[in-house]
Parts: C-alpha cells; sequence; structure tokens
C-alpha cells in the first residue's frame, strides 16, 4: 500500500482573459477560485477544459489526489465546484460531470445580472 505524499500547495493571483473578458483567479489555502464575469464566460471556461488532451475524470483525480479544490464563480457567487472533498450533485452527475453544481450560486448570479 502506497502512503500519500505531501499535498501540494498552490498560491495564485492572476488575470485572464477570455473573449475579452477579464476573469479573476486567486487561491485560498487548499482552493483555487476562478470569478468569471457572466455565465457565459463560465460556459466558456469549461469548454476550454474540454478542449484539453486529458480526459476529465484524469483531471478530477489529480485535483483529489493534490487535495486541491477549484471553485467556479460567476459575479462572486460559487456556482460550481470539483477536486478534493467534492461530493458531485445530482444535477452534475447528470451531466457526466464529478462536481457539485449550486442552483443557488445560480439563482444569485442570474439576480445580480438583473441589478
Amino acid at each position: 500500500m502506497a502512503t500519500a505524499g505531501p499535498s501540494l500547495s498552490v498560491e495564485v493571483d492572476l488575470d485572464v482573459q477570455l473573449d475579452g473578458k477579464r476573469c479573476a483567479v486567486w487561491s485560498e489555502g487548499d482552493k483555487v477560485v476562478i470569478n468569471a464575469p457572466s455565465l457565459g464566460v463560465a460556459r466558456s471556461l469549461l469548454s476550454g477544459v474540454e478542449t484539453l488532451p486529458v480526459p476529465r475524470e484524469l483531471l478530477v483525480d489529480g485535483l483529489g489526489t493534490a487535495s486541491l479544490t477549484v471553485e467556479l464563480r460567476v459575479r462572486h457567487a460559487p456556482v460550481a465546484s470539483l477536486g478534493a472533498a467534492v461530493e458531485p450533485s445530482r444535477l452534475a452527475a447528470l451531466a457526466g460531470y464529478s462536481a457539485d453544481v449550486s442552483l443557488r450560486g445560480l439563482a444569485v448570479t442570474g439576480w445580480r445580472r438583473l441589478l
């Protein structure tokens, strides 16, 4: 039986441009947060992951092994998370993702768009 090594520590604070829109990326302890300005930009981010030459299951397993979580926020409302200790929501599991999708976060995002 292999013993677990030390968990990975990530510190990040950067801005990413996607389709001319700014996405902020930063770390909070063992979590990497990506904040998108709209659901459309968040969807573009997710479709970018789908084009990587690595199966998404391997990415999620790697996050778990490294004890890291990635949280996707839209207008600072958490809408999805994946990685270490994340229990997939039924909505995400139906779509084939090992992520927790927050219906509350999606509703908050929609409300903030109206303001």
